[in-house]
């Protein structure tokens, strides 16, 4: 199946090398004669009914019927377009699901045609924009004028943006409600905050949604937005702050006059924190988020005295109460304690403000137990509160047995306030299922929620309630129960299960070799999850968020294959099929839609096989992940989801050359290496000869013309067949084709197909040495089969007394050439060829005059002109030519398009060592190509390496292939060849050329509407 024969490529290498380098304009009478020994009379006729045909009629023949009958195995049926749904903005790759779909079917979405594909038996397409959202009917034609019709079959949406998130700055325990505004909200839309789910989403309008946000460290946190066939990620959309929460501030006391240096830990601190003490501010000296602390000096109080304490930044802030004590007296005392209440269980840490604590034997009591001293000094200590029962008792200072001071009612003891478990731990995301939530104080709980939705509860006792679970969309979320400022939290304490669903998954298509990246979005993931994909595992199977999988698949078959998700051991269904596809490039190139996650790459010889095994990147990096080698069938895909857009990618193989495509934005690329050393038994006098027929005849000269100068007479006649084009290679006709005296018998060797037999009957001067023909003779419409002999006679009778002014645009002249200008005249005769006439001419204007043209009329009656022109240096390289067709023969004059510019070296210079991995162009001339192709040879003449890249770009970068070090000697590439090699750079113009589609057809000459070429010397390697 992949070893399919390139054709044109074949038979284009065979002949003419590994890429065609034409010669410029030159007289085809110096090309040289066949070998004797492949004279037409030893080869054998080619058995086909055409040249049968052509033989019976004298090997004349009509010119061809286009007319042709189609036949469709199938009734035409349209059933479905995958994916459905889609952005105004277009180019949504989609399938089309049916029946007697073939690549001649069109495809419109209402009155909009689309651009199709029939790719393994699948018509593919990427969707138009559209002007509006709503659904079209999508309508199906084929040849025989059937059509069949989808009403609604896809439906153009607003593309999913965001434009604002508010609040979009939050504490880290979410639980707050955001509201989001932006296009192409749908109510099935699912909102994940880093790598969780916000357990509820309401919308509102198209333009307007609401949701709860999940806790989240610190810091920015990407916001995700998936819906069935739709998903869009808002990196920093929001910012997590650590609410601000005092600890402990050291020493609690000092003089009124201020000045006091203290630290107070604190949570959630930043370098942009603020502290006042009763409102006054402090200086900040120093502050460590990342320790917790924070020193300030302590302003001036105008009385001794207790003073509460501020903390704020740009998200938060904190206060307490009496936390440090203004005091000037050194007596010993209890001056204020902070915080002020506890958990009843003890453990609370306890800023004191107080003097003689630090003395021997000094002790602190909370309702006459004693605390736990952490650090004291002479004004002030940390302490940890011991256990005592709910309610406030009072706070003493002792000196042994000696009680010094007392805080009467200084401290409250709080109900002990804990969640232990929830059970079940999971339910339905539908809510209304009735869990047990334990734990100490429950009897004091006001309020309980499941992240952040609210839940109703029944209060059993203080160790329990029963909480009826609210609905909320899949998710896992904190459960919490709040007693008036205070609260307990249990994370991750209950996931909300959502049926198992798949609502998309893209790409929908991909590569045989396997590798394509897919991302598969939906709900209910959560779980032991496993997944086939036509009967075979997938690889690199990942849960990256609450809604989405990501995988790669496997090698599979051409067509549609099933997934087979299981989540639980339960199945899933998918909502279509995953289809494959043979990415072949017929004649190779770059075919498929926009790089949009994977490329595609098939590696092959000169005769269409695969090349196993062969090196492929992508990028110019030596660590891009995107690299491998090819399977059996010589493909591989790279694919990631980073993968976007236009790709530099090379392609290299043992004993093969090397290509490197630039910049092409197409899934699909075709490339061919070429051997990088000879043939066995090449170069010992062997070859290829292109097949050849003979004509034989006789020619008379019956022609008048009272235009043509009385003084030049017939006396010399050429007689040849008509080229297939104007820039291919020719056959010489051989010496028997010139007749001196200008009449009588001729034999000629031709190349074989139709043609056209033309004999150009003039005057030649032996003093200069040239030929002005007169009178040409002609006869149409014949068939050359290989080694086939056809008896025709002519007649020059047709005066050749026209003639047609060419204006060159920009013509180009540079010191290394191009120096001069050149035209020749070509006639057309459609499926016959052309027929090259005489009298060129070169010089240094940009209006060329050429003469000799014949009158269209009678059996050249349906011809057009056609001209060859061009700038040159000395009639070779560096050149730029171009090809004027379809000119009416009526015309006495015709305009060139501008010359395309020609490519030089600018570094290295000619002969120079590549040393940055950059082959810099410039360009003599105006119009830059289309592409340029661009071929190093070795000293042998095989090609190298070989550069496709747009002719906008002047750096070519070379790839940081690997050493291939891990391969044996005899099977790794050798891309760096050592020594001098040769660089042959065209600039290509193509009529109506894409270069994210081209082919290998679009190197052949026949092609080109114009080309420019240059040659130069380069080292890869200073070996």
């Amino acid at each position: 199946m992949l070893v399919s024969i390139l054709l044109s490529v074949m038979v284009w290498s065979s002949a003419c090398g590994d890429d065609v380098e034409p010669d410029p304009i030159d007289d085809p009478a110096d090309t040289s004669y066949p070998d004797a020994g492949n004279d037409a009379g030893d080869r054998d006729v080619i058995d086909d009914s055409d040249a049968s045909d052509a033989e019976d009629d004298g090997g004349r023949r009509p010119p061809p019927d286009d007319s042709g009958d189609f036949e469709f195995d199938e009734d035409l049926a349209l059933s479905a377009v995958i994916p459905a749904r889609g952005p105004t903005a277009g180019n949504t790759p989609v399938r089309f699901e049916g029946s007697g779909l073939t690549s001649e079917t069109q495809i419109f979405f209402d009155d909009e045609p689309l651009e199709t594909r029939f790719e393994s038996g699948q018509l593919v397409a990427s969707t138009p924009p559209a002007t509006s959202t709503g659904p079209v009917t999508v309508r199906a034609f084929n040849l025989e004028g059937d059509s069949v019709e989808l009403i609604n079959g896809y439906t153009y949406a607003d593309p999913l943006q965001v434009e604002s998130f508010s609040p979009s700055v939050l504490p880290t325990t979410g639980g707050i409600e955001v509201t989001a505004r932006g296009r192409g909200f749908t109510s099935e839309l699912a909102i994940n905050v880093g790598e969780r789910a916000s357990p509820r989403v309401t919308v509102i309008s198209d333009e307007l949604l609401r949701f709860i946000a999940p806790p989240h460290p610190a810091g920015a946190a990407t916001v995700e937005l998936v819906g069935p066939d739709t998903r869009t990620r808002v990196t920093d959309a929001l910012t997590y702050f650590n609410e601000l929460a005092i600890l402990s501030i050291s020493p609690a006391s000092g003089p009124t006059a201020g000045g006091q240096l203290v630290t107070i830990t604190a949570e959630g601190l930043t370098d942009d924190i603020e502290v006042s003490f009763d409102g006054r501010p402090a200086m900040v000296e120093a502050v460590n988020p990342a320790a917790g602390t924070v020193q300030v000096r302590t302003p001036a109080a105008s009385a001794a005295g207790p003073a509460d304490l501020q903390i704020l930044n740009g998200h938060s802030a904190d206060f307490l109460a009496d936390a440090y004590h203004y005091d000037d007296s050194s007596a010993p005392a209890l001056l204020g304690i902070s915080p002020a209440r506890g958990d009843a269980a003890g453990g609370t840490l306890v800023s004191v403000a107080v003097r003689g604590l630090d003395a021997p034997g000094a002790e602190l009591r909370f309702g006459g137990e004693l605390a736990t001293l952490l650090t004291t000094g002479p004004t002030h200590a940390l302490v940890l509160t011991p256990p005592g029962s709910p309610g406030k008792v009072d706070v003493t200072l002792h000196q042994g047995p000696t009680l010094i001071d007392t805080l009467p009612d200084a401290f409250d003891y709080l109900p002990t306030l804990t969640l232990e478990s929830v059970t079940p731990a999971q339910g339905s995301s539908a809510g209304g299922e009735v869990v047990e939530l334990r734990g100490e104080g429950l009897d004091q709980v006001s309020s309980v929620d499941f992240g952040g939705v609210a839940a109703a509860f029944t209060l059993i006792d203080s160790t329990l309630l029963e909480v009826t679970t609210p609905a909320a969309a899949p998710s896992v979320v904190d459960v919490r129960v709040r007693q008036g400022q205070r609260d307990a939290t249990l994370p991750d304490a209950y996931r909300f299960v959502g049926e198992p669903e798949i609502w998309s998954f893209y790409p929908t298509r991909g590569a045989i070799a396997g590798n394509t990246f897919v991302t598969l979005q939906g709900q209910g993931l959560e779980g032991d999850v496993a997944l086939t994909l036509g009967g075979r595992p997938v690889t690199e199977l990942e849960r990256t968020g609450p809604n989405t999988l990501t995988f790669r698949t496997p090698a599979n078959a051409v067509g549609p294959h099933d997934l087979d998700l299981r989540v639980e051991g339960l199945p899933v269904e998918a909502p279509y099929p995953f289809t494959y596809f043979n990415p072949l490039s017929t004649f190779g190139g770059a075919s498929g839609a926009p790089v949009d996650g994977a490329v595609n790459i098939t590696v092959l010889t000169l005769d269409g096989q695969p090349i196993a095994g062969a090196f492929v990147m992508l990028s110019t990096r030596a660590d891009t992940p995107y690299q491998g080698r090819t399977n059996g069938f010589g493909q591989l895909t790279l694919s990631g989801p980073d993968v976007l857009g236009p790709q530099v990618i090379t392609a290299t193989a043992p004993t093969f050359s090397t290509v490197t495509t630039h910049q092409v934005d197409a899934e699909n690329i075709t490339v061919i290496l070429s051997p990088i050393e000879p043939a066995e038994g090449e170069g010992g006098g062997g070859g290829y000869y292109p097949p050849i027929g003979v004509i034989r005849g006789e020619v008379r000269v019956t022609g008048k013309d009272s235009e043509i100068d009385g003084s030049l007479n017939v006396n010399l006649t050429r007689v040849r067949t008509s080229q297939s084009s104007m820039t291919g290679p020719t056959i010489n006709p051989g010496l028997r084709g010139s007749i001196a005296g200008g009449e009588g018998n001729f034999q000629i060797t031709t190349r074989t197909g139709d043609m056209a037999l033309v004999a150009f009957c003039g005057h030649f001067d032996d003093q200069t040495e040239t030929f002005t023909p007169l009178f040409l003779g002609i006869e149409r419409y014949l068939f050359v089969g290989d080694g086939q002999q056809l008896e025709v006679d002519l007649e020059c009778d047709i005066p050749l007394n026209r003639s047609l002014a060419v204006q060159l645009v920009d013509p180009i002249f540079s010191p290394d050439g191009p120096n001069t200008n050149r035209a020749i005249g070509y006639l057309d005769l459609g499926y016959e060829g052309y027929v090259r006439l005489f009298g060129d001419r070169t010089t240094l204007e940009s209006l060329i005059r050429l003469q000799s043209f014949p009158a269209a009329e009678g059996i050249l009656s349906d011809i057009t002109y056609a001209v060859l022109a061009g700038s040159y240096r000395n009639g070779g390289v560096p050149y730029s030519q171009i090809a004027l067709e379809t000119i009416s023969p009526w015309a006495t004059s015709a305009t060139s398009p501008p010359l395309v510019a020609v490519p030089r070296p600018v570094s290295p210079a000619s002969g120079g060592l590549v040393t940055d991995g950059k082959l810099r162009l410039g360009l003599d001339g105006v119009a830059e190509p289309d592409l340029f192709y661009i071929v190093v040879r070795n000293a042998q003449g095989l090609p190298v390496w070989t550069f496709v890249v747009p002719g906008h770009e002047r750096v070519v970068q070379l790839p940081e292939l690997p050493d291939f070090s891990d391969l044996p000697a005899d099977q790794r590439p050798e891309p760096y060849q050592p020594g001098t090699l040769y660089v042959v750079a065209y600039g290509l113009r193509i009529d109506d050329f894409d270069f994210d589609r081209f082919s290998y057809a679009d190197f052949s000459s026949d092609r080109w509407a114009a080309f420019s070429v240059n040659t130069w010397q380069l080292r890869l390697s200073d070996e």
